[in-house]
């Protein structure tokens, strides 16, 4: 049957080279990569400032490059895609942030809760205390839902 959404997806030529370099196959049905796809043991999240989150079956997580290679060596209990050039990972219950080499975006700052980036700014948790960052890790004035709730 026809399906003409289907045949208007092209997938770009650095997922596709991820794809090949990775010996990853996508299938017809998921051609349109924006939604993941699996391989293996392997989930395949979308791809975010030419890095895609990779899950594993045993709830790890990675990042892989548009190239196919690991960004790192390490991995995280969780992880969220690129978001103003930082990803959001935890890692034994704390979350943070690593920057696109990898590494961490503001060493030694640990948060019991973060989210991601958006325009700039986000919001963490450290001490049941709700704030907000820049993508500096300088602290911003705690939001007006904040300071309203106390």
């Amino acid at each position: 049957m026809f399906n003409p959404l289907r045949s208007f997806f092209v997938i770009p030529l650095h997922i596709a080279t991820a794809v090949l370099v990775m010996g990853l196959s996508v299938p017809a049905h998921s051609a349109c990569v924006d939604m993941g796809f699996f391989k293996g043991d392997k989930y395949i999240h979308d791809f975010s400032e030419d890095v895609a989150v990779v899950k594993e079956t045993d709830n790890r997580y990675t990042f892989m490059t548009r190239f196919g290679r690991p960004l790192n060596n390490q991995w995280y209990e969780e992880a969220s895609g690129f978001s103003d050039g930082l990803a959001r990972v935890c890692y034994n219950g704390q979350y943070f942030f690593i920057d696109h080499n990898g590494e961490e975006a503001f060493p030694g700052e640990r948060y019991e809760n973060a989210w991601s980036f958006q325009d700039g700014y986000t919001r963490v948790v450290r001490n049941h205390e709700a704030f907000c960052i820049n993508t500096k890790g300088e602290t911003i004035a705690a939001p007006q839902w904040a300071r309203e709730s106390k």
